[in-house]
């Protein structure tokens, strides 16, 4: 009798050893389940960057949403919003990164350059405030447009007013893969719509300006590189303006030269929130051919302007972030420095 009693002790031991090592198990299961979950959700969100950084092309592998969503990650995790991040604002902001189709992006800005000094009686400065729109396209295009107002303080005066509106239209050319950078190709009007553009103190340039421009971006995380070459091409006009280029009332045509611009940089992804950018330009202006009906033709000395910029982005909501700027000249004929402030929204 002892000894069935023993037995029997010892059976429901077992099977109680047994549950307990099956619960066990059980439970690794669903932590493993959660696990790969959360890993799931991970590529589901870098594959959305990846698609808004690649103007909204698909850059999924075939299928690869089909096994997330059979993998137990759930339609929540498919539908989730497009994720922004602070480098994709800063890099989209320059018109390294186009906006998908349907997309919009307002950057209203302010500016401020300053040049020369008192002492001399060059000094120059400039605040200027604009409204920035840009739209995404079909086809991987996306439409910008911009509209500034600028205030100019001189050591000979001042003045204030609408400066030259200007509209583009850029395209991707290639998406980024693992060998190759993503391309980005330009083309932008800048109009002659400026308020007394040959006063003692312009407003505005004077000429309209065709431009186009060819930009790459690489990642390397956390770092994205980036370069672009652009060529500007003013148009000729006659000009009548009183006390310019050295004459009473000047009379005959201007033709300003072409600008070819080289320019470089490197962004920092901080964390996906805060982002860092330094770059270097430089653009390299030919002189002006002028025709004065009193003095005959003549023509002005080139001008290289070197810059050497810094700035900071911010995610502060989904839609809007915060875009700060600043540089600093390199050359004789290149603003001493100017400090900027955007803040783009999204929608």
């Amino acid at each position: 009798m002892r000894i069935g009693s023993a037995v029997l002790f010892l059976a429901l031991l077992l099977i109680a050893s047994a549950d307990v090592q099956g619960q066990d198990n059980v439970n690794e299961l669903r932590q493993q389940l959660e696990a790969q979950k959360a890993i799931n959700e991970q590529l589901i969100r870098r594959i959305r960057e990846l698609e808004a950084q690649a103007g909204g092309s698909p850059v999924a592998p075939p299928g690869l949403r089909e096994r997330i969503a059979k993998s137990g990650a759930g339609d929540d995790v498919l539908d989730l919003p497009e994720t922004t991040t602070a480098i994709q604002e800063a890099l989209g902001t320059r018109g390294l990164v186009l906006l998908p189709a349907g997309s919009y992006r307002v950057i209203p800005g302010l500016s401020w350059g300053h040049t020369g000094s008192d002492f001399i009686g060059t000094r120059t400065d400039s605040y200027a405030a604009s409204v920035t729109m840009q739209a995404g396209l079909p086809w991987d295009l996306m439409l910008t447009a911009s509209a500034p107002y600028l205030h100019r303080s001189t050591s000979a005066g001042s003045n204030s007013g609408i400066s030259d509106w200007s509209i583009g239209l850029a395209k991707t050319l290639t998406v980024e893969s693992d060998g190759r950078p993503s391309v980005v190709a330009s083309v932008n009007y800048v109009d002659n719509n400026g308020r007394t553009p040959f006063a003692q103190v312009p407003i505005g340039y004077g000429f309209p300006v065709a431009a186009g421009r060819l930009s790459a971006v690489k990642r390397f995380d956390p770092v994205a590189v980036y370069g672009d070459v652009s060529f500007a091409h003013p148009f000729a006009r006659d000009v009548s303006a009183p006390n310019l280029l050295a004459e009473a009332n000047f009379a005959g045509r201007i033709s300003p030269g072409n600008t070819i611009s080289i320019g470089g940089g490197a962004s920092l992804a901080v964390t996906p929130a805060i982002n860092f950018d330094a770059g270097l330009s430089m653009a390299f202006k030919q002189g002006a051919r002028i025709h004065s009906r009193a003095n005959g033709d003549s023509t002005q000395p080139r001008s290289t302007i070197g810059m050497f910029t810094a700035g900071a982005a911010f995610v502060l909501s989904r839609r809007l972030s915060l875009i700060l700027g600043a540089g600093t000249g390199i050359t004789a004929d290149a603003p001493d420095f100017f400090f900027s402030v955007a803040l783009p929204y999204r929608f």
